[in-house]
């Protein structure tokens, strides 16, 4: 009886796996948004935070972004970690504008905001601009939404 408690246990295991595996591998299916209330909330939210940034920049005080990120998450850290390098830079982003946007939602109802940015770039005597590719991912909770991933490239897709 105890081989067939082990093999019974190795057999749950071995499902247990697969079917971890099969819903690590599930794809994001996004699609456009289509609510012209919701696309217009997330841009002004996606506004708002942009000026925020570079509040917190000129103040040197990371404590104004907290609002926009879920407390003590992945996003909330990486981006107090880059506002600590850009404010040790003495460097402020001002948000010019953005361009190509498109918001999108996916199956879990988060929402990614894709667009090419462009900042200007204020670092001591130096000024100059930069456009540069950003999604934006968004959760909706309780008090609306907040930011829950970025994704970088310099490059503008």
């Amino acid at each position: 009886m105890r081989g067939g408690d082990k093999v019974k246990k190795i057999t749950i295991l071995i499902m247990v796996m697969i079917l971890f595996t099969m819903g690590c591998d599930e794809e994001d299916h996004w699609e456009n948004v289509n609510d012209d209330e919701t696309s217009q909330e997330i841009i002004e939210l996606m506004e708002d935070y942009k000026l925020a940034w570079e509040e917190s920049l000129s103040t040197q005080s990371y404590s104004i972004m907290e609002s926009y990120f879920v407390g003590n998450s992945q996003v909330f850290h990486m981006e107090r970690k880059q506002h600590q390098q850009l404010t040790g830079e003495r460097k402020i982003e001002r948000f010019l504008e953005a361009d190509d946007i498109e918001i999108e939602v996916n199956q879990f109802d988060e929402y990614r905001v894709r667009w090419n940015e462009t900042v200007e770039i204020d670092q001591l005597d130096s000024i100059y601009e930069e456009t540069r590719a950003r999604n934006y991912y968004l959760g909706e909770g309780r008090n609306g939404f907040r930011i829950i991933a970025i994704e970088r490239s310099d490059e503008v897709s």
